[in-house]
């Protein structure tokens, strides 16, 4: 992926916060981005990251790869949030967890030990 459209209400503070997020780090990963506030926007990207699979739904049937955002299912569901392609949850497409390859291109070292200093993001991977 080297293009991100990511869409988020004007009106939902959250969906903002989240789709910052998302650029961020897409961008620090090399993924040019921009975050488009109209839901009916034209979108000239094949990926397209959006807030909940019914907005998802109508990108996916336009033919793109849509990651769903929504919130989280653990921890503080406000803070936290939960990503999935073409769905949401158990319905979503994930990489295939039985080809660590990925994992260690992300974590080359390994697991790290639990720190309380690191600040306030947790990543969940698995």
């Amino acid at each position: 992926m080297d293009r991100l459209t990511i869409v988020a209400s004007e009106h939902a503070e959250h969906q903002w916060e989240h789709a910052i997020a998302l650029l961020r780090g897409a961008q620090k990963h090399g993924v040019a981005s921009r975050i488009r506030n109209s839901k009916d926007a034209a979108i000239d990207t094949k990926h397209v990251a959006c807030w909940g699979w019914r907005l998802g739904e109508r990108f996916r049937e336009r033919g793109h790869d849509v990651l769903v955002m929504e919130r989280g299912y653990l921890g503080d569901r406000f803070s936290w949030s939960s990503f999935g392609w073409n769905g949401l949850n158990g319905r979503a497409t994930f990489p295939d967890r039985r080809d660590i390859r990925r994992f260690r291109r992300i974590v080359p070292a390994g697991l790290a030990e639990w720190r309380t200093d690191a600040g306030e993001y947790v990543l969940i991977i698995g």
